[in-house]
């Protein structure tokens, strides 16, 4: 049975799994793991966001991509993409995985188990996904706030500390060219690609 409140562990060299840890220690020490990142465009182009929830143990009310989260150990990358954004969106249907990107950021928390001035940080190998999506979708209010749809310009207008930072890095990254990712990967035709290391700190 799989257990979703621990994180598969990573070397930071080779990339191959060394263990398991609880998410939330994971995310206290800093160790390198495992996860997952849905981006959305719409037939215009436009990024569907996310607002975290106030309730989230870190990073809450921030905007961030469509769906993020952690494969549970054992859980595969595509099952854990397919399961988070259903479980965050109601959403469901095609994906698919056209990049890997790492990266490490201190990120604010509210968990009652860190300091107020101690934070955490995500140390993540990201699995990247992306689909288009035109319907309704249906937020779980423990999961998500608030829902938009933003052109690239649009979304950098969204001041960067009201940001998640990988959410940040994304814009940056391959935000301008999500919808010809997009429209690639539907077609067939992307090549997957390996975006880097990013230390944001």
């Amino acid at each position: 049975m799989l257990d979703f409140t621990q994180v598969e562990l990573i070397d930071p060299e080779s990339d191959a799994t060394i263990g398991v840890e609880d998410k939330l220690e994971a995310h206290v020490n800093g160790n390198y793991h495992r996860a997952i990142s849905v981006l959305i465009v719409d037939g215009a182009g436009k990024h569907l966001i996310q607002q975290r929830a106030m309730g989230k143990y870190h990073c809450p009310e921030l905007w961030a991509n469509a769906c993020c989260s952690h494969p549970a150990p054992g859980e595969s990358s595509d099952v854990a993409a397919k399961r988070r954004l259903r479980e965050e969106l109601g959403i469901e249907g095609e994906l698919f995985h056209f990049g890997v990107l790492r990266y490490r950021a201190s990120v604010p928390s509210t968990s009652l188990h860190v300091s107020d001035d101690a934070g955490l940080i995500e140390h993540e190998r990201v699995d990247l996904f992306c689909m288009q999506w035109d319907g309704e979708c249906n937020p779980n209010p423990d999961e998500v706030q608030n829902t938009t749809s933003l052109g690239q310009s649009q979304a950098l207008e969204i001041p960067p500390e009201e940001r998640t930072p990988w959410f940040s890095l994304y814009l940056e990254v391959f935000g301008e060219d999500l919808p010809k990712i997009v429209a690639a990967c539907t077609a067939g035709s992307w090549t997957h690609r390996d975006y880097g290391k990013y230390d944001l700190d």
